[in-house]
């Protein structure tokens, strides 16, 4: 997406080109209103709330549909991918891991016979303190 040059002058402008606008549709209706019976206006005022309640009540519907649709995973013309449930390798083996692989940066991985089986590696944490009055590791 390519982004503008001048953000906050176009946003500026949108807002003012609307803000006009509105003022502008509002002043012809006042200036519309004043030719008009006195019943009319009263009409319309019903009219427009009826509209703006029927308005966000579709709105609102919609918006409800849509969220349903999604969590039934059906998005416009696709489904939600759903993550495959791999019991056989390419060859035929059945795969049985440990709990702990997730959790591991290494894996081993041993086959025996039909069944290829995933353990996690056992790496030794080597953590190296050396205490700072240990006679032994002070050298003259």
């Amino acid at each position: 997406m390519q982004e503008s040059r001048f953000p906050r002058l176009y946003k500026f402008l949108r807002y003012a080109s609307a803000t006009i606008g509105w003022l502008l549709y509002v002043y012809e209706w006042v200036h519309v209103s004043w030719q008009t019976p006195s019943r009319e206006p009263v009409a319309f005022v019903f009219l427009f709330i009826f509209t703006v309640v029927l308005m966000h009540l579709s709105i609102v519907w919609w918006i409800d549909h849509n969220k349903r649709r999604a969590l039934a995973g059906k998005r416009g013309l696709c489904t939600r991918y759903i993550v495959p449930a791999i019991s056989q390798d390419y060859l035929g083996r059945q795969l049985v891991l440990d709990e702990d692989c997730g959790d591991s940066q290494e894996i081993l991985v041993h086959i025996d016979g039909g069944i290829k089986f995933y353990f996690p590696a056992m790496v030794p944490e080597v953590v190296m303190e050396i205490p700072a009055m240990v006679p032994e590791l002070v050298m003259e």
